[in-house]
């Protein structure tokens, strides 16, 4: 397999062909909140928009006057106008957006680095040589990252949300290493580790974002929690942190706050702890 394959291979696996059906509680809940925490006629941008299976864009458009779809995926955006028959609708825009700047020609690569280091020898291979190559790749996309810029703020909105979307800024990063750990029946912790430190850069970075975005303020969904997993959400704890530290010094205001179950993938039986917040930007 190449690090191509691999890596459409986990990208399609992030589509879950029931997710409209079985997060229809879940998309109600969240509509509802953002709704009721906000006021009329208002714009907003929906950060991370994706296919909306989490949120429904014909009540949202009911309630908003203007809302601008934000991804880097513009088929999955196309396709939530056409699912909720907005997609002649003049107060309904899409913006292609990356928010990190990773290519999946890097991913590509990096998972080819992976690959190609760990065939080598297999379950032989020697975590010690391959870690800090794998690191030396990392540091080169993230040279990238930290000096690309999502370009969401050129027009601002009174609202944003962002759903789900700090725990899958660099998550395909985790995941790629995670798989090429698990073929060789190894651990390792120093490539995760150099990623998480890096997470936390990508999470103020959005964070900061996002602020200069809004006139108003925004919605935060994190997950703080998976079922059968301990520990928090590797960019979701980050995020909330920062958010508090930054309602702290009261750089901005946490109004509400509520507590939801995310129905992932029910089959397999995977469900997310999610922690609305309502915050008010200065």
């Amino acid at each position: 397999m190449t690090g191509e394959e691999l890596y459409n291979k986990l990208s399609d696996m992030l589509v879950l062909p029931n997710a409209f059906e079985d997060w229809a509680d879940y998309r109600e809940k969240v509509t509802k909140y953002i709704i009721d925490n906000s006021e009329s006629d208002r714009s907003i941008a929906i950060l991370g928009a994706g296919r909306c299976n989490d949120l429904d864009l014909a009540k949202l458009k009911e309630h908003f006057s203007f809302i601008t779809l934000f991804d880097r995926d513009e088929n999955a955006m196309k396709e939530a106008l056409r699912r909720y028959g907005l997609e002649n609708n003049s107060d309904i825009d899409i913006e292609v957006r990356d928010f990190v700047g990773i290519t999946d020609d890097d991913y590509a690569g990096y998972a080819d680095l992976m690959i190609s280091e760990l065939n080598k020898k297999g379950r032989d291979s020697d975590l010690g040589e391959i870690a800090p190559l794998m690191i030396g790749r990392l540091e080169e996309i993230f040279k990238k990252t930290r000096s690309h810029s999502a370009n969401i703020g050129i027009q601002q909105y009174d609202y944003a949300t962002v759903f789900g979307v700090h725990s899958q800024l660099l998550n395909m990063l985790v995941w790629i290493w995670a798989v090429g750990l698990s073929n060789i029946g190894k651990t390792e912790k120093s490539v995760e580790e150099r990623i998480k430190k890096e997470d936390l850069y990508q999470v103020k970075k959005l964070n900061d974002d996002i602020n200069m975005l809004v006139r108003k303020g925004f919605f935060l969904g994190c997950e703080m929690s998976r079922n059968g997993i301990k520990g928090g959400v590797e960019g979701a704890l980050q995020a909330m942190n920062d958010i508090n530290r930054r309602n702290e010094k009261k750089l901005m205001k946490i109004n509400n706050a509520a507590a939801i179950t995310w129905p992932l993938n029910p089959k397999e039986n995977i469900n997310y702890q999610m922690c609305l917040l309502t915050v008010s930007t200065f």
